[in-house]
């Protein structure tokens, strides 16, 4: 005999409706609900893939600030949204729901956690973006950990939104406030490779560094910061 549930949130009479012709197609098709259920029980769920992945491979493949993105991403809008899912049935589909609920602000929050802290998650079409990366190597990890069949990563075909990059050109107060948060190789570098920041009379000193260049070379070096 198999129990659906006790009557009540999260089994109303119209979902409980719902899991009975569910079971009756499985008897049909020759299978025993009781040993599917069984079976089920020990596949491992997509939050049990986010703590092995978080454990087995990012602690160990990944830069300190990228762990902790991941583990913001996955505790913010992985496991709410797809945590109770097993990781063998998730499918594209899936992936492209979570992909538009990130999107459009399901997992939004803004939580007191102390004295003058809060947490507050927005989503957003670039937090989707981060979150769709994210679940695409986590399931490619899925499949080498034998929890999922080769070649069956569902956010293969699933497309990112389109990013909006902003640029703008650092000014000569931008710049010497960026010069005086530097020090050691960092600031003898950028003098080197750019003495006309250092000449005001010369035009292309401030107005052709890029800030999206700049921060791209300071975010890959190891130069001490104040």
């Amino acid at each position: 005999m198999v129990t659906i549930g006790r009557h009540g949130s999260p089994w109303t009479v119209g979902k409980a409706r719902v899991e009975v012709k569910h079971l009756l197609g499985m008897v049909a098709d020759g299978k025993d609900p009781a040993t599917v259920r069984d079976t089920l029980k020990g596949q491992p769920s997509v939050k049990d893939l986010c703590k092995r992945f978080l454990e087995d491979y990012a602690a160990e493949h990944k830069r300190p600030s990228s762990l902790y993105n991941d583990q913001a991403n996955i505790q913010n809008h992985v496991v709410p949204l797809l945590g109770k899912f097993h990781v063998a049935d998730v499918t594209r589909v899936d992936i492209d729901r979570f992909k538009r609920a990130v999107k459009d602000g399901k997992t939004a929050k803004d939580v007191k956690i102390g004295p003058r802290r809060r947490v507050i998650v927005t989503g957003g079409p670039g937090a989707a973006n981060k979150c769709l990366a994210l679940l695409s190597k986590m399931f490619n990890m899925a499949e080498r950990w034998d929890m999922r069949p080769d070649g069956t990563n569902p956010c293969r075909h699933v497309e990112k939104y389109r990013s909006q990059l902003h640029e703008r050109f650092l000014s000569e107060n931008d710049l010497n406030k960026f010069l005086a948060r530097t020090t050691g190789n960092c600031h003898e570098w950028l003098l080197e490779e750019f003495p006309a920041i250092t000449c005001p009379q010369s035009v292309n000193g401030f107005t052709h560094l890029k800030t999206r260049f700049l921060m791209s070379a300071i975010r890959y070096s190891d130069w001490p910061r104040r």
